[in-house]
């Protein structure tokens, strides 16, 4: 059967020889189907295996229309690329698909990151409360994706610390005690005291230029109660003060403690309308820094941070009396 298959095969350029060219039909596997030199190849040219040979003639044919061009004197244009379907054009089809017809919208990034800073900020503006799931398949359907950026993105924010899998419940967001959120104010006051510490002798009046936006920026959202806004940029005005230190990995563990953080932050100005405070103890953070005086700024930092903390589980506690009576 497998002789008669290939003796019988008939192609006008395609013919079938074996190895040898014995004449006889060569088996499925392991035999070469070349191309007939006189019908596809030009003459002179060996008779090629039949993958080289279409790599072979569309090499060829591209080279000779990009000659074509150049003699011309016209732009050959881009060349077509073998592999169109590539990862970033993949990925930039998703997003276009999920901005058309999803309920949320994405930035232009890669989308795992995109749909964790999207899914960040929900946790952060309580959205998603501490123990909700996050049911991947729920999520793609928000965001007009597949499961698999999801899973990316629920990657990165459990190793922010907003999220945590949990066997036979998937993605749940972190649950923090009141100790623990007392603890992380306190990681907050040692390593940003020391951050403090280090920038404020290499302190430009470019840095503390900048240090004056944002918390202009800053005073506007609190005063508009934009809690979002709030939330985003003080950390945006504490990373200003602490940058001119230079110390990456020092920045990088106190923002994860910041984004650990930040939503129960935003939920004690919601709660004590501590506006006027956060703005006040910003303005006296500025000014002690522009004035050269790293130890009283240092010390106010401390205290500002250990202030909010205490204020925080004091909120905390108060909320879960209540509930529970």
């Amino acid at each position: 059967m497998v002789a008669g298959f290939w003796d019988n095969r008939e192609s006008p350029a395609l013919r079938s020889v074996d190895e040898n060219a014995t004449g006889t039909s060569p088996p499925i596997c392991g035999g070469w189907r070349r191309l007939a030199r006189e019908e596809c190849l030009p003459r002179g040219v060996p008779a090629l295996p039949c993958l080289t040979a279409q790599f072979w003639i569309q090499s060829t044919k591209r080279q000779s229309r990009l000659s074509s061009a150049r003699r011309s004197g016209k732009s050959p244009g881009r060349a077509r690329r073998f592999a169109p379907d590539s990862e970033s054009e993949r990925i930039e089809t998703v997003q276009k698909s999920a901005q058309q017809g999803s309920k949320y919208r994405l930035s232009r990034q890669s989308l795992p990151e995109a749909l964790a800073e999207s899914l960040r900020e929900r946790i952060l503006n309580g959205e998603f409360k501490d123990g909700d799931p996050l049911v991947q398949e729920a999520i793609a359907s928000d965001y007009g994706c597949s499961r698999m950026p999801v899973r990316e993105a629920l990657r990165q924010l459990e190793a922010a610390g907003l999220i945590e899998m949990k066997i036979h419940k998937g993605a749940v967001v972190t649950s923090l005690p009141v100790e623990q959120i007392l603890e992380l104010f306190e990681i907050r006051a040692l390593l940003e005291c020391d951050l403090l510490a280090r920038a404020i002798p290499k302190m430009t009046a470019k840095d503390l230029g900048r240090s004056r936006t944002i918390l202009g920026q800053l005073e506007t959202a609190y005063h508009k109660r934009d809690i979002g806004k709030c939330g985003e940029l003080n950390w945006e005005f504490h990373r200003s003060l602490y940058a001119p230190a230079g110390r990456v990995q020092s920045m990088a563990v106190v923002q994860t403690i910041n984004d650990q953080t930040d939503r129960y932050i935003r939920l004690q100005l919601l709660l004590t309308d501590a506006f006027a405070d956060a703005e006040q103890d910003h303005q006296e953070l500025l000014r002690l820094c522009a004035d050269n005086d790293v130890g009283k700024a240092v010390a106010y930092l401390r205290d500002h941070i250990l202030k909010a903390g205490s204020a925080l589980a004091a909120v905390i506690r108060a909320d879960a009396h209540a509930q529970a009576s």
